[in-house]
């Protein structure tokens, strides 16, 4: 007679102290936030408070495009790991939608991530013209040459 056994282990967390040390585990606190524009978009937030004494020294900044036709794109690390609680990601498409995930890192390593979601913006038309047409207003343009 033989006995199966299946153990399924999802996650580990230890905690507890060596030496007088304590794990940390910082998140992004208050409102986290993106202003958009064309090309990039800026994301803010305010610093986690310190757990057990120790600070967050930096920031992880990742990125990636979703879209229905691929929805299991990449992140893609910011090559800056800004120290304060904003950074400016560029070089974005316009009307896009993506997905921020920003990761405290601090003596202990990364803390939890927190994913935002935002969509850059259409930029302008060109070339609008208003005219008054038939007791209303004519409105014409043009399509801008990149992104729209």
């Amino acid at each position: 007679m033989y006995r199966i056994f299946a153990y399924f282990l999802t996650s580990v967390i230890t905690v507890g102290c060596a030496a007088g040390l304590a794990m940390s585990n910082p998140i992004p606190t208050g409102t986290v936030s993106g202003l958009p524009n064309s090309n990039q978009i800026s994301l803010s937030w305010s610093a986690p408070s310190p757990s057990n004494g120790v600070s967050v020294t930096s920031y992880k900044i990742e990125y990636r495009q979703l879209s229905l036709t691929n929805s299991s794109a990449v992140f893609t690390e910011w090559p800056i790991r800004p120290t304060t609680g904003n950074v400016t990601i560029t070089s974005l498409n316009s009307g896009a939608i993506y997905e921020f995930k920003i990761t405290p890192i601090d003596s202990f390593g990364d803390g939890p991530s927190y994913l935002l979601t935002l969509s850059t913006l259409l930029p302008p038309p060109v070339n609008l013209v208003v005219s008054q047409n038939d007791g209303g207003l004519k409105l014409s343009w043009d399509s801008p040459t990149s992104g729209g």
